[in-house]
């Protein structure tokens, strides 16, 4: 019985944090009946909100069945018991425990739903929104101000961790960008070098 009790709380924590992700993927609403939230969202991508509305509606609908078919299934389960028990004795206990089976079974069903509607939103996120990221050039004082530090220090063109968040600073972008900024500038040059050579 406490291995029961266990996979019970295993199987709400799974759910719970399947929720968490399908709240803040906007999936499912904290407050169902306030709509004050979903409007106050920007859309950016109406592609996406349009995709990602998909999504949510084929995951409501498909929780509404199955709800409907676990509560009939349950239901049915509970009727054939008691019509069994015409013929042999079921004690109540034993209904319970066959009916907390049926439920631990139809939970399952469930987790997977939920684990479904998370990868779709994932792989939505993943392909449209990841994939709109446009490469693009820095502007022309950007490309200046990292040009002239790369070429006054062309004996040895990599900065300090302190000079990168000066010069990220500078630029107006992140230390990552300018991490790939040298690293890219360095790769180009050795490469015109071995060219001219």
């Amino acid at each position: 019985m406490r291995q029961i009790s266990n996979e019970d709380d295993s199987y709400k924590q799974e759910l719970a944090r399947l929720d968490t992700m399908l709240l803040a993927e906007r999936i499912i609403d904290r407050y169902p009946n306030d709509t004050s939230t979903n409007n106050s969202i920007e859309i950016e991508h109406p592609e996406y909100e349009e995709k990602l509305n998909r999504i949510r509606h084929f995951y409501h609908t498909e929780l509404a069945r199955f709800d409907k078919n676990s509560n009939d299934f349950c239901t049915h389960v509970l009727t054939l018991l008691h019509e069994q028990s015409n013929i042999r004795p079921i004690t109540p206990e034993e209904i319970s425990h066959m009916i907390s089976i049926v439920r631990k079974k139809l939970c399952l069903i469930q987790i997977q739903l939920k684990q479904n509607t998370c990868e779709a939103v994932m792989n939505l996120r993943t392909r449209f929104l990841d994939a709109r990221r446009k490469r693009r050039n820095f502007d022309k004082t950007t490309q200046k101000i990292l040009n002239e530090y790369f070429y006054s220090h062309l004996s040895n063109p990599y900065p300090s961790e302190q000079v990168k968040e000066e010069l990220a600073r500078k630029c107006g972008v992140t230390i990552s960008q300018v991490n790939n900024w040298f690293g890219n500038k360095r790769g180009r040059y050795k490469k015109n070098m071995l060219k001219n050579e």
